[in-house]
């Protein structure tokens, strides 16, 4: 029952393990003592860890990692109540999308619920997660709505929310005076106008807005191949062909759907479009 797993599963264990080593290339250069979170933020990686620290104590993989639940949480799934939020309205057809191809997929492995209480590495994985003080999981996967809630926030949260939150950090920080990620003055106080000579030196360094306008520019690079489109292909039986390639015209069908939103937006939002999207994390 394992190797079927294994033949059948691939796609979904290639994407968090790809995940898994770009996040180690982070924490050696982006985030290590001295390291460029150090040099250029005025909170260091001290800060950014600290700040971490706190939103991990209460992140739910339910509540904060379904987008779904995420947008109710927040109060902003209403698109009558708060029109043009591009990534809500966006995020939400590839959510959707990955989430189909994903029950797909796991439930042609787990075609009864023996298979899936019995198997012992997919029951490991999540006791794994829970020692990694995951909250917000099920204590034992006992139903593929269970697998397939938890696989679809993993693939989601490495592959369109990353893309959300990760490529438009050129356009953000590229420019310190509209995000400085560092200020050599006192903050303001109040609104009261502020004179050049204090703008001058509470704003980073030419050293520091280098450095900011390099990495950030690295960051904002798409360095693995689009959503759907992966390297090499694990999985042979038809059921999960037939899904990849439903899953792929589903994207291309959501890449046109965005393209002629963004005919009618007063500012386009591309950062979503699938071609756009990375398969993991890519830093």
């Amino acid at each position: 029952m394992v190797k079927n797993c294994h033949n059948k599963f691939p796609t979904i264990q290639l994407l968090l393990f790809i995940s898994l080593f770009y996040f180690s290339k982070a924490i050696s250069s982006l985030v290590s003592t001295g390291g460029w979170v150090d040099k250029a933020m005025h909170i260091g990686r001290t800060g950014m860890f600290n700040i971490i620290k706190k939103k991990w104590e209460t992140w739910s993989v339910k509540e904060n990692g379904s987008l779904v639940n995420d947008l109710r949480r927040r109060g902003v799934e209403d698109a009558e109540a708060l029109p043009g939020y591009h990534y809500r309205d966006d995020a939400l057809l590839l959510w959707n999308a990955i989430q189909t191809y994903v029950a797909k997929i796991v439930e042609n492995v787990y075609d009864s619920k023996k298979k899936l209480v019995e198997d012992k590495e997919i029951q490991g994985w999540l006791q794994e997660l829970k020692e990694a003080s995951f909250k917000g999981i099920p204590d034992t996967f006992k139903s593929t709505d269970e697998v397939v809630e938890v696989v679809t926030v993993f693939i989601f949260t490495s592959s369109v929310q990353h893309a959300a939150v990760n490529f438009g950090q050129y356009n953000q920080y590229a420019y310190p005076p509209n995000y400085p990620t560092d200020l050599h003055e006192s903050r303001p106080t109040n609104k009261e106008p502020l004179t050049e000579d204090y703008l001058v030196k509470a704003l980073p360094n030419k050293h520091q807005t280098t450095d900011v306008m390099m990495i950030t520019d690295i960051l904002s690079q798409k360095a693995t191949n689009s959503l759907g489109d992966f390297e090499t292909q694990y999985a042979y039986d038809k059921t999960s062909v037939n899904a990849l390639i439903s899953f792929q015209g589903e994207l291309k069908s959501i890449s046109e759907i965005i393209k002629q939103r963004n005919n009618t937006r007063s500012n386009p939002y591309d950062i979503l479009l699938p071609e756009h999207i990375p398969n993991a994390i890519s830093i």
